[in-house]
């Protein structure tokens, strides 16, 4: 009678013969079919974001804002970089508006008192 095959930890089934194969494994050495990633298995990138993309982020923040949190959870540093030129350009944008009012108040004083 045939025992039971018990996998060790670096070992899976294959999805359609169900032989036991290596976890790294891309196809089965037994019937030769190529292994699929789980459904629920996200691939995780580590690269950065591209630096086009950080530039248009810094013009249009939303860009920046869309594609953090649809990056967050497959590639969390580029995700975290748009997030930090969000964040730049947000206070950029702030404090150009400021000099603006700033200025134009010092125009319309000095323009009422020459007036």
């Amino acid at each position: 009678m045939d025992q039971p095959s018990i996998k060790a930890p670096d070992e899976k089934f294959c999805s359609i013969c169900g032989a036991i194969i290596k976890l790294e494994s891309e196809i089965c050495p037994k019937c030769g079919v190529r292994q699929m990633a789980p459904l629920s298995q996200h691939q995780v990138s580590d690269e950065g974001a591209p630096g086009f993309l950080k530039f248009f982020t810094f013009l249009f923040p939303i860009i920046g804002i869309i594609l953090y949190f649809a990056w967050m959870d497959t590639k969390p540093r580029a995700a975290r970089e748009l997030g930090k030129w969000v964040i730049i350009s947000i206070v950029t944008i702030v404090v150009v508006i400021i000099i603006m009012v700033v200025g134009g108040l010092g125009l319309l004083i000095s323009a009422a008192h020459n007036s």
